[in-house]
């Protein structure tokens, strides 16, 4: 957009799938582009896929004593998370993962508000914009009083390999997620013609 007609000086709260320094992917594209007139806490997920969940225990347990944030660019300061739980979707059979996956979601949900309402004393941040990418985190909606939250559908989580025998309960979440949003952004036309009803 151009002129008048750009969001300016709102505060974004990202919730990331991906760490910053990692391959760039849309979440780090778009909240550089954010950044330019708002200002963007990005908050980096408590573990990183490309390590071993033990590693990213150790490497993050200092984030659940403090908030270190960092300014990687204007406007644009990246917060690491503490870890979260695995959900052991590999491990467990289908019946058990009905059963533990809203517990997980539920406790990570709960580790990333801590850090959030940190941030937000520590940057005196009111009335945000809430930027989700994870369904599960669906739980973080309405917690921070924010004005808006949006939902950035980057993929199909449900048809991934290795969800298989959790496939509809992350539809659900997705659903749930889609219903709960003021905003929706899909990454393809398939993904927008199964969300627009909603």
């Amino acid at each position: 957009t151009t002129g008048d007609s750009k969001m300016r000086g709102e505060t974004i709260l990202c919730i990331a799938t991906r760490v910053w320094d990692s391959l760039w992917r849309d979440s780090q594209q778009i909240m550089s582009r954010m950044a330019q007139h708002n200002r963007v806490l990005y908050f980096e997920p408590g573990r990183n896929p490309d390590r071993s969940h033990m590693s990213e225990m150790r490497r993050n347990l200092p984030n659940f004593a403090a908030l270190r944030p960092r300014t990687v660019a204007p406007n644009l300061t990246v917060i690491p998370t503490p870890s979260s739980l695995p959900y052991a979707r590999k491990n467990l059979p289908a019946g058990v993962l009905q059963a533990t996956v809203p517990v997980v979601a539920n406790i990570n949900t709960a580790i990333i508000a801590l850090q959030v309402r940190r941030a937000m004393r520590k940057f005196n941040v009111k009335s945000p914009i809430l930027w989700l990418y994870e369904p599960r985190q669906i739980g973080l909606a309405g917690m921070f009083g924010e004005k808006l939250v949006c939902y950035y559908n980057y993929d199909e989580m449900s048809g991934f390999a290795g969800n298989e025998r959790i496939s509809e309960l992350l539809r659900r979440y997705d659903e749930r997620m889609c219903l709960r949003a003021d905003v929706i952004f899909s990454t393809s036309r398939g993904q927008w013609e199964k969300r627009r009803k909603l």
